[in-house]
């Protein structure tokens, strides 16, 4: 569930549909997308399916609630910016998420970059 304050709403349905996609991007940071290089420093992403992309499969029902709070004293029509949001903040949930139940699991447990890497993840706890 995501509530955002998008100021003044001007087309509520594509607001919320920014919201999810902002939203499925931060999951897709914290989890799949990152850029690989082997030993020599040669790049080894060099497509989508290398890159690592989530499925709709992979994505959780987002559920948006819109809390409007005007900002006139800074837009004239009392908008805000919206779009880029929820990446940030998605990718941070997802990060804690792990963190925690890793944290319940083995003890202190930090990750300190995403994409989050399984790999790393085991040899660390």
């Amino acid at each position: 569930m995501v509530y955002l304050d998008p100021g003044n709403v001007i087309d509520e349905e594509l607001v919320k549909e920014q919201v999810m996609g902002g939203t499925a991007i931060g999951i897709s940071l914290a989890l799949y997308e990152a850029y690989r290089y082997d030993e020599d420093g040669n790049l080894l992403t060099l497509s989508f399916g290398d890159y690592g992309l989530p499925t709709v499969m992979d994505i959780p029902e987002i559920e948006v609630h819109l809390v409007p709070s005007p900002s006139p004293p800074v837009t004239p029509m009392g908008v805000k910016g919206i779009g880029e949001v929820p990446v940030g903040v998605a990718a941070a949930a997802v990060t804690s998420a792990v963190e925690d139940i890793l944290r319940r699991r083995v003890g202190k447990v930090r990750i300190d970059k995403v994409p989050i890497d399984p790999a790393l993840l085991t040899q660390s706890i």
